[in-house]
């Protein structure tokens, strides 16, 4: 298994930087699917795996080496590095870390429209393609085929469960896709003998993790993962740790207290408006006091019928109160308007 193999290489703290790449081209040769049309998302592969190998090794100076405006600080290093040992238990052995690897070197080639139409004709969003492809024709992906029985197992169990996190973290999406996670960990876990739901949501949590470090596509460090946004980050893995245990309602509450706290803003899962006014402040990608206020403000100058209006829909969770709707690029509107 190359993966192990790389993940080896990446422990012993001895693989530099270049020699990596270079290994990643001979591990993975799944990246020979992408052509000249994919080369953005071949890119954000790359800059994903490289985020792997920062982390794992613990190579600070290299992530944050292309940050020029509000650097990740040693201290969230620190506690990225935390999270990454203790709570996701990523290096608990080299099968994950291997596993993890492959999990990263493959996660966009759903999105290669040629793939796609020949292996899965039937599937348009490209995480459902990769996951048919996974299971019904392996042997395609060479690098997932020649994982362990229960490795494989983790990467399926996380392809179910995927879901954007960055919409998330931006309160544009509900607490019915959090139930949707909820339950695909739950059954997974219960179906195998391998991996419990905790295993599983770490490891889906860190390929995202890792997936939003290399978005950019630029390969000299995290652009993209400064410590603002790793802070934001971090506030949405907190919190998202308690799917297992905690209902998916209380999941998202327990999201948008802990950003009310920054915006200045009071919160209640009890008070209708309250809880309307922190979610729309998210939406509006409030992230201090000075913000959260202005959203405030904002919101009071509607004529009560209005605010009504607007604070069911917004309140409501896809769940017990139907219909809700997915805010599909409602904070890129709205920090537009």
């Amino acid at each position: 298994d190359k993966g192990e193999q790389l993940a080896t290489k990446v422990m012993s703290g001895k693989l530099g930087e270049q020699s990596f790449l270079e290994a990643v081209e001979d591990a993975f040769p799944e990246l020979l699917y992408f052509s000249s049309a994919e080369l953005t998302d071949r890119r954000k592969t790359v800059g994903a795996l490289l985020a792997v190998y920062w982390i794992v090794s613990n190579q600070y100076e290299l992530f944050v080496r292309s940050q020029k405006k509000k650097p990740l600080t040693k201290k969230s290093w620190e506690i990225m590095q935390e999270w990454t040992t203790k709570t996701v238990n990523l290096k608990k052995n080299i099968q994950t870390i291997g596993a993890m690897l492959v999990f990263v070197g493959i996660m966009n080639l759903g999105k290669i429209k040629p793939f796609q139409k020949v292996f899965a004709p039937d599937f348009d969003e490209a995480t459902e393609a990769l996951h048919y492809v996974l299971q019904k024709a392996p042997i395609l992906i060479p690098s997932f085929s020649n994982l362990s029985e229960e490795m494989q197992h983790m990467i399926l169990s996380a392809l179910r469960a995927d879901f954007n996190f960055g919409q998330f973290l931006q309160a544009e999406n509900l607490p019915a896709n959090l139930s949707t996670v909820k339950q695909i960990l739950t059954e997974d876990s219960s179906k195998s003998g391998y991996s419990n739901g905790n295993d599983i949501l770490g490891f889906f949590l860190f390929k995202n993790f890792a997936a939003m470090c290399g978005i950019t596509g630029t390969l000299e460090g995290s652009l993209f993962m400064t410590d603002d946004k790793f802070i934001n980050f971090k506030v949405g893995l907190d919190v998202f740790h308690n799917l297992i245990n905690q209902s998916a309602e209380e999941v998202y509450d327990r999201f948008l207290q802990e950003r009310a706290r920054d915006q200045g803003l009071h919160f209640s899962r009890l008070d209708p408006q309250a809880r309307a006014k922190v979610r729309l402040a998210c939406l509006c990608r409030s992230f201090d006091a000075e913000s959260g206020n202005a959203v405030s403000n904002a919101l009071a100058s509607l004529d009560p019928k209005t605010q009504k209006k607007l604070q069911d829909y917004i309140n409501a969770d896809g769940i017990t109160e139907k219909p809700a709707f997915l805010l599909y690029k409602a904070p890129f509107f709205l920090t537009m308007a």
